[in-house]
């Protein structure tokens, strides 16, 4: 058992399983091939190389070809399940995503749990050694699952990596950030077009985007994750409903692995900024926003401890 394990879960990357994988399912009939043999299911299960999470709310408009475009975007030579959970939509979002890959499980909440809450229920679980975390508004159009795996297992030190974002346009959006201030959100919120030299460094414009640099904040649009870190640091704060838990989690990464910046594959993210158009959000972001200083810039009033994932 204790060689298995080894094999299993600690070996080369490239035979790590795949021997059992490719001996029993060239076995199957083909009625078994789409699902029908259980027993099957369970072992690729288990052999995952990766797995993906896409929380949604009210994504019905474009769930369809964000699922489309990951799962027509990993080689046939990675095993890997893409975890779609529904926050409670409205739209019937999940509907919109059946029947497109087997990849593909659907997973209806029952309450809008909000961001964290809802990914920590496949950080808890996932048999996967790398775990990536990415929005229902990013889009894929090149191998960037298998080129961030591949990278996360040749770093070990590497605990989060975030992926090169650019708009629909192509334009590079700059999600990287340093650890938020008072004085940086209350700039940013208020004084947009002020100060932008001290923006600039917030936003790491310093830094060179061509190359790979450690960040202090990875944008939650799509994070690239080693599961062990993951789950050694407790997932997600659930306390943050939404905004300012990737700041939270990627502070507490930083505590046992390095945070980084991967500039070798882009993905193009159709960025609502629903905090500047929808007063409920902006009322969100900023009780996020204060709850993210009094954790870390206000003499730690709220309690620093790693959360804890559900069993």
């Amino acid at each position: 058992m204790v060689l298995l394990y080894n094999f299993v879960i600690k070996g080369n990357n490239a035979c790590r399983g795949r021997l059992f994988i490719a001996r029993d399912f060239a076995n199957l009939k083909p009625t078994d091939k789409k699902g029908g043999n259980k027993s099957i299911r369970a072992m690729l299960w288990f052999m995952q190389d990766f797995t993906i999470c896409i929380v949604t709310y009210n994504n019905a408009a474009k769930i369809a070809q964000v699922a489309r475009g990951i799962t027509d975007n990993i080689p046939d030579k990675y095993s890997y399940k893409l975890h779609i959970l529904d926050n409670n939509s409205p739209d019937g979002t999940l509907s919109h995503a059946r029947d497109i890959s087997p990849h593909i499980e659907l997973v209806q909440t029952g309450a809008n749990l909000g961001f964290g809450r809802a990914h920590n229920r496949v950080i808890a679980k996932t048999p996967a050694r790398v775990h990536f975390i990415v929005n229902p508004d990013i889009y894929i159009d090149g191998p960037i699952f298998g080129e961030m795996y591949e990278f996360m297992l040749e770093n070990p030190d590497i605990g989060l990596a975030a992926a090169g974002v650019c708009s629909l346009d192509g334009e590079l959006q700059h999600h990287g950030k340093r650890n938020p201030t008072f004085l940086d959100l209350f700039i940013r919120l208020v004084m947009p077009d002020r100060f932008q030299k001290r923006q600039a460094r917030y936003m790491m414009l310093d830094q060179d985007f061509t190359g790979v640099f450690d960040l202090d904040v990875a944008s939650g649009c799509f994070i690239c994750a080693r599961t062990d870190v993951l789950r050694e640091i407790g997932g997600f704060d659930e306390k943050f409903f939404l905004y300012f838990e990737d700041a939270d989690l990627s502070r507490r990464a930083k505590k046992v692995s390095r945070v980084v910046y991967y500039p070798n594959s882009h993905v193009r993210h159709e960025w609502n900024r629903d905090s500047r158009r929808n007063i409920k959000m902006l009322i969100i972001m900023i009780k996020s926003a204060m709850r993210y200083l009094f954790k870390w810039s206000f003499g730690g009033i709220f309690a620093r401890a790693n959360p804890k994932l559900p069993e």
